[in-house]
Order: C-alpha cells, then sequence, then structure tokens
C-alpha cells in the first residue's frame, strides 16, 4: 500500500477556452486539408486568464468516411508554436461525428497563448467533408494539487497514416495474439501514460469487441502494466473508436521497450490500432 503524502488532484476553477460558434470548439483547419498532413495552427485562446495545473481537452471530428484524426496542443505566439501535447487521436464513421476527450495535468502559465492543429488519414475541404473542432476546460490547483506537467509525447502514433500501430489478435476467438511493439525504447522518462484505439479497416463485417493490454519489457519478458481495456468497433461504415485520455500516473523510465496485444470475439478479424502517450515533467 502507498505510503507518501496524500498529495495528487485537488483542481478548481475549471473555465472553458476556446468555445466556438455554434456551440462547438474552435476549428483547427480552413480551405484544402491534405491528407497525413498538419494544418497551421489556430488559437483556441489569446491569452489564458490564470495559472493551469491541468487540461480537459476535446476535440470533434467528423468526415465522409471512416478516417482517423491526430491532434496536436501548442503554446506561444504565432509563428512560434511549440507542441506541447502532440498526437492525440480521434476516429470517425461515415455518417457519426465523434468527439475524443483527454485530461492531462499540464502546466499552462497566465497570459498564455494556445493553439491547436491535426491531420487526417483523409484530405478533403474543411466544413464540407471533413473538419476537427477542439474546446479546452483548464484548471487552476487546490493547496494540495501536485505540480502540472511539461507535455505529452505521442509514443508511437504514425503521422504518415494518422493511425495507431496495428496489434493483430489471435486467429482464434477470445485469445491473445502476440505482443506487438510500440516502441523500442522510450525518449524520456514519463510520470504516467494515456491510450487510444482506432479501426485499422473498414471491412470487418459485424461488430466487434476487441481487448487489449499494454506491457513493458524485452520480447517474451513482457510485464503487463494496463490490463484488459476495451474497444468496440461497429459495422456498417460507422467505426467506433473508444479513448481512454485519462492520465494513468504509472511511471516509465527513459529507454523501456512499451508493446501491445489483443483479442477479439470474433475469429481472424484484423487488427486494431493502439496508441499510447507518455506524460513528462
Amino acid at each position: 500500500m502507498p505510503g507518501g503524502f496524500p498529495l495528487g488532484f485537488d483542481i478548481c476553477n475549471g473555465v472553458s477556452a476556446g468555445v466556438g460558434t455554434g456551440s462547438m470548439g474552435i476549428a483547427l483547419g480552413t480551405g484544402t486539408i491534405t491528407a497525413n498532413t498538419k494544418t497551421g495552427f489556430q488559437t483556441i485562446i489569446s491569452s489564458t486568464t490564470y495559472d493551469a495545473v491541468a487540461a480537459f481537452i476535446a476535440i470533434e471530428a467528423s468526415c465522409s468516411s471512416i478516417t482517423t484524426f491526430l491532434a496536436d496542443l501548442a503554446i506561444g505566439a504565432a509563428a512560434s508554436e511549440q507542441v506541447v501535447v502532440s498526437n492525440l487521436e480521434a476516429q470517425v464513421g461515415v455518417t457519426s461525428p465523434n468527439i475524443a476527450y483527454y485530461f492531462v495535468p499540464l502546466c499552462i502559465p497566465a497570459g498564455t497563448r494556445v493553439s491547436g492543429r491535426f491531420q487526417s488519414a483523409n484530405g478533403g475541404t474543411f466544413g464540407s467533408g471533413i473538419s476537427c473542432n477542439m474546446n479546452l476546460i483548464l484548471f487552476d490547483g487546490a493547496y494540495t494539487q501536485m505540480e502540472g506537467y511539461a507535455g505529452v509525447d505521442s509514443v508511437n502514433a504514425s503521422t504518415s497514416t494518422s493511425q495507431g500501430t496495428a496489434v493483430t489478435p489471435s486467429a482464434t476467438a477470445n485469445t491473445y495474439g502476440s505482443y506487438t511493439q510500440l516502441i523500442a525504447s522510450t525518449a524520456r522518462d514519463y510520470v504516467g501514460l494515456m491510450y487510444s484505439g482506432d479501426v485499422h479497416t473498414t471491412t470487418f463485417g459485424s461488430n466487434l469487441l476487441y481487448t487489449f493490454e499494454i506491457a513493458i519489457g524485452g520480447s517474451g519478458s513482457e510485464q503487463i502494466i494496463i490490463g484488459s481495456s476495451w474497444f468496440y468497433a461497429t459495422s456498417g461504415g460507422n467505426a467506433c473508436q473508444d479513448v481512454i485520455g485519462w492520465f494513468i500516473p504509472v511511471t516509465i523510465p527513459s529507454g523501456t521497450r512499451i508493446a501491445a496485444h489483443c483479442k477479439c470475439n470474433g475469429a481472424s478479424k484484423p487488427a486494431m490500432g493502439i496508441s499510447v502517450y507518455g506524460v513528462y515533467q
């Protein structure tokens, strides 16, 4: 059992930052969107009103086909943006816009400009066939709130495909497949993780339930650190992407190999994509 001081989450004063017109978030694009290419940064809020120690991030995405999105959050003046949260994933179906939610302890000083951008596996005209909007709720901290952190790395999301790493279930229903490496060696120490999933194909034919686990350690010696997370994929062109976008304070040292495996309630089913995010000081 733990034996440290009882300090942790004690946030307060959640204030919206980046509420656009039509009860939507701030649009992260304009004009023509090129597939798998980041848009320019769009201002979410020009100047934050107080020091924030945590951020609740909502990404609303829509497209005329099943599509994955990766969104960045940045701070700093126009043309000098510094990405502090990278490649947060959202996925949508043909007729089903989706909102992905993430929560992370993140330091953003008062008076900071916050902006966002995105990329998508599909291109098109923004606002007509494809769109991506972002809304923030920024939180101050009460007296016992721990320090916020500096940023969030995308450990393995692919900017060339706008998806996570493909992880294939066993050909036998309800049986875990082999582990798939997400990253061979983490670039720095992480104080916690977040993760999400996506559909890697549109031809699976029926509703599917996947279960996946995230592990660390060498090949053949993996140790599970996050177990039995579910992912539900619906047929009929409306992929359902599940985001577990909540900060999980499991410490990961630099140089750590991270892997994942999954199983499915159907036999010989396609891979699902898994994206992992590391929170750093």
